[in-house]
């Protein structure tokens, strides 16, 4: 099995999203301002979906673990906790789903260990 990270945050002193996947053979991080389709309060935790979302679609064609640092995410999507907020409901479902229509695996590690934590700080 492959391995590969990702991550998110949002920065609020100039609204702006960051998010992304790096694995062996490349990597993807895309910085974007909040539309009208993001749901409010923005948020990390919003951007930790996005990163996830960006990866699936361009790996669903073996089999992956996606190593991610959010406690919240990565216990929302494996069912553990009750997703509240409004604005992570329909994403985390989303998130829920594709992991389990593909053969992705959710793990959770520490900041210090995600690789694609220290790129995303670098943007």
């Amino acid at each position: 099995m492959r391995y590969a990270y990702s991550d998110g945050s949002y920065d609020s002193n100039n609204g702006v999203y960051k998010y992304g996947w790096i694995e062996d053979s490349g990597f993807q991080f895309t910085e974007v301002e909040p539309v009208d389709a993001f749901p409010k309060p923005y948020s990390s935790h919003y951007a930790e979906y996005l990163g996830i979302l960006s990866f699936i679609p361009s790996h669903m064609d073996q089999p992956w673990e996606l190593r991610i640092d959010s406690n919240l995410v990565y216990y929302q999507v494996t069912g553990e906790w009750t997703t509240r907020s409004p604005a992570l409901i329909d994403i985390c479902k989303i998130v829920r789903e594709l992991v389990a229509e593909n053969d992705i695996k959710l793990t959770l590690i520490k900041s210090k260990e995600n690789k694609a934590d220290k790129i995303l700080r670098g943007l």
